[in-house]
């Protein structure tokens, strides 16, 4: 049994040990997204559109591109009140009874970036005491080289085919 347990502890220093020549270079990868845009900016808080129950702004981002519009992605932060990136959309409540609610949304084309706020409660133009100026983070993801083989519309499916698997 102790020539046993010797073994085991012994046999993992030796193989630590091992040295050699290295190997060849193994063949390169396939290319990645690699260039993904992040913008930063903020926005004043009077130059919103005042609707009945929304505040929104539109703003021009040439990198959104039609290529991106269709196969990339575009994803939206606001800082706001607290030093923390937040996600969005992103809906916010207090209190446990007919809460007031306010929902940040987004939405984008190419060449823009349209941000709203709804409210369920709140006077819309109240709205404003809350940071809504920002700053945002806008990131742009463009389609990898690979679209053609992972474009997620090359696998959709609808109800008929899903039927006619069974």
């Amino acid at each position: 049994m102790r020539r046993f347990l010797f073994l085991l502890f012994i046999i993992p220093f030796l193989f630590a040990s091992c040295s050699g020549s290295q190997g060849p270079t193994g063949p390169s990868g396939s290319d990645g997204v690699a260039n993904i845009t992040t913008k930063t900016f903020t926005v004043d808080p009077d130059s919103f559109d005042l609707n009945t129950d929304s505040l929104s702004f539109t703003k021009s981002i040439p990198e959104i591109t039609k290529q991106v519009f269709n196969d990339g992605l575009v994803k939206v932060s606001i800082q706001g009140l607290t030093n923390e990136w937040t996600a969005l959309p992103y809906t916010w409540s207090r209190g446990t009874y007919n809460p007031p609610t306010i929902s940040i949304n987004y939405g984008y084309k190419a060449g823009q970036l349209h941000i709203s706020f709804f409210t369920s409660v709140i006077k819309i133009k109240d709205i404003k005491q809350v940071s809504i100026k920002g700053p945002y983070k806008v990131t742009i993801i463009p389609p990898s080289k690979m679209q053609g083989k992972t474009n997620a519309s090359n696998h959709k499916m609808n109800l008929n085919t899903i039927s006619s698997n069974k």
